[in-house]
């Protein structure tokens, strides 16, 4: 058991350390981490992904929000972005965690490795593009369906708007940095309701496993939560000190690795 929270808590230094450093969402990491650990723990494989899920949903409500009022603190969110996307986002949301409810978890888990897997490509790609062309902001229609789409990958997979609400800003010329606000105060609210969904859907679930609530594992989620925490400043530090270019690259091979060893 011991052993467990110790891997726990150095997934989570991972993920906090990337998110501090790209400003992307752990839940990126948090999920395919928990997918090969619960792995271990006995847990039907019916539900791992279904637990993975809603246990990386959960965490992010405490590190996001951390991250989204720092990003307050700092004046960089622009809210009127966010008031634009979270409506489609939080739809998005609760319709994803429907649609796991009723998918086979090896269906769910290749899904996101696919999804990663795309991730990983693209990032790479991108850290050899120049700066990027200002553009007008999308259209509400194009703004809410996108924003849909994004949800409905987030509740699904677990994961935080980052990995696709950054890329899609970035294309109309919103900075990195006010991107990044966007992203964090979406994701809290992802993370809200995305896990209480999940605790919904997983209640009186026959997964076997101790300490769980619907689909949420809570030693994972303490361990993990407090890493997160911890290190997401660390990570935060060295961005500052490392071309941005190289950490993506850094961490999409990273990314890479990681669907492989989900997939073997």
């Amino acid at each position: 058991m011991l052993i467990d929270y110790f891997l726990y808590f150095v997934m989570g230094g991972f993920a906090g350390l990337f998110a501090g450093m790209l400003g992307l969402g752990g839940g990126i990491l948090i999920v395919p981490g928990l997918v090969i650990l619960f792995a271990h723990l006995h847990i039907a494989p019916e539900f791992i992904m279904h637990m993975a899920a809603g246990t990386s949903l959960s965490i992010m409500v405490m590190t996001s929000s951390m991250a989204a009022f720092s990003h307050y603190r700092l004046g960089t969110v622009r809210l009127d972005i966010v008031r634009g996307m979270l409506p489609g986002i939080l739809l998005g949301v609760v319709a994803g965690a429907v649609v796991a409810y009723f998918m086979d978890s090896s269906a769910l888990m290749l899904l996101l490795a696919i999804f990663l897997l795309i991730v990983s490509i693209v990032m790479f790609k991108n850290s050899f593009n120049g700066k990027v062309v200002a553009r007008n902001m999308p259209s509400n229609i194009l703004m809410n369906s996108v924003s849909w789409v994004i949800g409905l990958f987030s509740g699904m997979l677990g994961i935080g708007s980052g990995s696709l609400t950054i890329p899609f800003l970035s294309r109309f010329g919103v900075p990195m940095n006010q991107s990044a606000s966007v992203s964090a105060s979406c994701t809290f609210f992802v993370a809200l309701v995305g896990s209480a969904s999940f605790i919904l859907t997983g209640w009186g679930n026959a997964s076997g496993l101790a300490y769980s609530t619907g689909y949420v594992y809570w030693p994972a989620f303490i361990m993990v939560s407090i890493a997160s925490m911890v290190f997401a400043p660390l990570g935060a530090v060295l961005s500052k000190r490392m071309p941005g270019a190289i950490l993506k690259r850094i961490f999409s091979l990273f990314l890479f690795f990681v669907v492989i060893k989900m997939l073997v």
